[in-house]
């Protein structure tokens, strides 16, 4: 997961430099923006598609009574924490 999300924090970091310099005024900069949002795009539009493709092939071979207790125990987690988010305790 680090090789995919190191890519697209490499070019969101690059987006955002070049966003600060625009800002703040910096020559040459502004015509950077195009290709570092298209970049920025690229990168995540496949990244989306391998996390798509790792979730589908995860569904596929996972036998359906451990996804049916795996998405009832991350659910329940969930839940505990909205309820640990707002300060309830859970009632009994």
């Amino acid at each position: 997961m680090s090789l995919v999300f190191g890519n697209l924090t490499e070019q969101f970091v690059i987006f955002g430099t070049i966003l600060n310099e625009v800002q703040e005024g910096l020559p040459g900069a502004a015509e950077q923006v195009p290709g570092a949002a298209a970049n920025f795009r690229r990168v995540a539009a496949k990244d989306a598609g391998y996390l798509a493709l790792i979730g589908e092939l995860s569904r596929s071979f996972t036998p359906k009574p451990l996804l049916r207790t795996f998405i009832q125990a991350s659910g329940y987690s969930f839940a505990l924490s909205l309820i640990c988010a707002f300060g309830c305790t859970p009632e009994k």
